[in-house]
């Protein structure tokens, strides 16, 4: 499903939309994407808005999305623990997202899940 991959240059941040339904092989292809834009701009921040989306994961699925991410970034030569990601979700994936921020914790990287995308921008931009 269609999805959009963009460098703000005003906050450095790379931006990323998606709408229709997700799937595995869709957010690997996004998280290459979104990699290739932080190397190109030596940027570590990003915002996925996945409020449009119809995500469809499993368990097994959303917690190996972490190692995807770091598999991702790290063939654009990023290190992943200098990553700040803000993912914005619709109200209705709330268990999925608590889940899924967990995960990434746990593996140690730096995510938070909003349903508000200033409210990202914001903590993005923040020194925490």
């Amino acid at each position: 499903m269609p999805h959009t991959v963009v460098y703000q240059r005003e906050t450095g941040i790379v931006e990323i939309a998606a709408e229709g339904v997700i799937t595995l092989a869709e957010m690997k292809e996004i998280f290459l994407e979104g990699a290739k834009q932080l190397a190109k701009h030596k940027g570590h921040l990003t915002l996925s808005d996945y409020r449009k989306a119809s995500i469809k994961l499993s368990t097994v699925d959303l917690f190996n999305l972490p190692q995807i991410v770091s598999t991702a970034v790290k063939l654009e030569g990023i290190d992943v623990q200098r990553l700040k990601r803000a993912i914005v979700m619709a109200p209705k994936d709330r268990a999925d997202a608590r889940f899924s921020e967990n995960v990434t914790t746990n593996a140690g990287q730096n995510s938070k899940f909003f349903e508000n995308s200033e409210k990202a921008r914001a903590w993005l931009l923040s020194d925490t």
